[in-house]
């Protein structure tokens, strides 16, 4: 294996763990009430509520992927196109529009349910 295909495999892999790593953090983060703006995790700013909610925020949306995949069984997986050459079918396609619709909305109401209220903290 050569260095640029090794490089690509640990960058994968990285994002991978990233990914789910970010989902049970934030989960830890709401229910501990911990603002991870103002206590970044082990004290390195790096790991604030920006880079775990990005995290979680695409392992959400992957997460709710696989499921809207499965709801829309009912569409044939014939239905689709060639894209460059890679088949691209339908139900992919509308399972990941809907899977992005939805975590924006979930995400949304997690903000406003169990977010903090930096107005309110900064006095």
């Amino acid at each position: 294996m050569d260095l640029s295909k090794t490089i690509i495999t640990i960058l994968y892999y990285g994002g991978v763990v990233w990914v789910y790593v970010s989902v049970f953090v934030f989960i830890w983060a709401i229910f501990l009430n911990r603002d991870l703006e103002r206590e970044p995790l082990f004290g390195v700013w790096i790991f604030n509520k920006f880079f775990f909610g990005i995290g979680a925020w695409i392992g959400l949306v992957f997460f709710l992927q696989g499921g809207f995949e499965n709801a829309l069984s009912i569409i044939p997986e014939s239905w689709g196109y060639f894209s460059e050459g890679d088949w691209q079918s339908y139900r992919e396609e509308f399972a990941f529009f809907f899977a992005l619709t939805a975590s924006i909305f979930i995400a949304g109401f997690i903000e406003k349910k169990w977010g903090v209220n930096t107005a309110s903290n900064s006095a």
